[in-house]
């Protein structure tokens, strides 16, 4: 077997370069035979982190944090999955399933992934939202990385929520980002950019805002929604640049077909044959493994005149 099998993306020439525990941080380009980056990839290694990612990480152990991060990331998974099920078929029950993390079996939503559900339902209906592309993958050659947009999709009416900035975005063409983590972090507008430039060499939309929308949150409508007009989605833009930069520092670059060497799916062992041993060296040995009380004697020999024969003890007691 292959250390990396492609999987197929809504772009029939753009491929996920899986590993086998089905993670990806490359795609590959079909026809130009190309690896590039993942988006988040390029993020995780180069984005600077907040004080509030480091405090996190000092107050956990590396065993306690590695659990956060695939509770999170499986929640996330599942969220995602129940969304586009949702926008393909118009509806989602708290009985139907989803792929569960070890990408073989299928399980129901947890109380907390399903709240986040519900509240993505409320912001669409609220917001009366008109789907144009659901989880597309795109790719920007030129500077070297692909990743997959959750949505791009119009608000035709203001939900009137008094702290939703909805009203300014309405009947304009937004990319969106569905997360269900604890908070919107800085990276997550240079994400959100860096998709927006991707898809104008594929799917051709201009993009009016990129936008956030936070689920199962504390807030009465269980939804939170960020924004970003043109002029932030550029600054965005920029910080992605910069951090693409700083990973490039120590970025080892990738080519599948070098990197995807055999793995071998069965060991064999080199071991001499083992020889029998003849019947009277098997009969001298069983002699001198004689078992008497329990322990196991030494063979007898025959004590030199004048030296004394002392009994075996199991147990020896010191007195101090």
């Amino acid at each position: 077997m292959k250390k990396y099998t492609l999987q197929d993306t809504s772009n029939s020439n753009i491929k996920r370069v899986c590993d086998r525990n089905n993670n990806w941080l490359h795609y590959h380009l079909v026809k130009e035979n190309k690896d590039l980056r993942a988006v988040n990839y390029i993020l995780d290694k180069g984005y600077a982190k907040g004080l509030g990612f480091y405090t996190a990480l000092k107050n956990s152990s590396p065993e306690e944090w590695d659990k956060k991060l695939e509770k999170a990331g499986d929640k996330g998974d599942a969220v995602h999955q129940s969304i586009r099920t949702t926008l393909q078929v118009g509806k989602f029950s708290i009985e139907d399933k989803v792929l569960s993390e070890n990408n073989k079996d299928t399980r129901v939503l947890t109380f907390e992934e399903w709240e986040c559900i519900l509240a993505f339902g409320r912001f669409w209906n609220d917001h009366d939202m008109k789907l144009v592309d659901v989880e597309q993958t795109v790719a920007d050659e030129k500077n070297g990385f692909a990743g997959t947009l959750d949505m791009i999709a119009t608000m035709r009416k203001s939900c009137g929520g008094r702290y939703c900035d909805c009203t300014p975005h309405i009947n304009k063409l937004g990319l969106w980002d569905h997360k269900s983590g604890s908070g919107i972090y800085e990276n997550y507008g240079a994400q959100l950019a860096a998709y927006e430039s991707a898809q104008l060499g594929h799917l051709h939309r201009y993009i009016e805002y990129t936008a956030i929308d936070h689920l199962g949150t504390n807030h009465k409508v269980g939804y939170k929604l960020e924004f970003y007009d043109l002029g932030e989605t550029a600054k965005h833009w920029k910080e992605f640049l910069a951090a693409k930069t700083i990973h490039d520092a120590t970025y080892k670059p990738f080519v599948l077909e070098a990197e995807n060497e055999n793995i071998p799916d069965l060991i064999e062992l080199k071991q001499e044959t083992k020889a029998e041993l003849p019947a009277q060296t098997v009969q001298v040995l069983a002699k001198k493994f004689n078992s008497r009380n329990g322990m196991v004697l030494k063979p007898k020999l025959k004590l030199r005149k004048g030296v004394r024969k002392v009994r075996a003890i199991k147990n020896v007691t010191i007195n101090k």
